[in-house]
């Protein structure tokens, strides 16, 4: 079964320009501006509700066949572009069980189809 990477992230340290080289130093500051941009346009609360929605999907609550085929991709695709943002924010406290299990079982079915098709 395909998982989500488990996220490592790299702890703060005190950096300056006089410690990395000047392409690295330029990197992290659009990094860290990512990740400010997707705190202020509110990704934390998509994933939240991503985690509210995912827990009616895994427990069939919704059709499957319905929901898979329009919502798929986009999910899929919204994940992966935001790995890095869904890792930071994955905690022990609120760790994105049903997102994640729901990310895990479409990734698979898409795999599948591919290979059917």
């Amino acid at each position: 079964m395909l998982e989500i990477k488990k996220c490592q992230l790299v702890k703060e340290k005190d950096l300056t320009i006089n410690d990395l080289d000047e392409n690295e130093a330029i990197q992290e500051m659009i990094e860290q501006l990512k990740w400010d941009l997707k705190d202020r346009c509110g990704f934390n609360n998509i994933f939240n509700e991503f985690e509210q929605v995912t827990v009616y999907m895994n427990y069939n609550m919704f059709k499957q066949d319905l929901v898979y085929v329009p919502l798929h991709k986009f999910l899929i695709n919204f994940i992966e572009n935001n790995m890095d943002y869904f890792c930071r924010i994955r905690t022990s406290e609120s760790p994105f069980i049903n997102t994640t299990q729901l990310y895990n079982n479409w990734k698979l079915m898409t795999i599948k189809n591919r290979r059917n098709n």
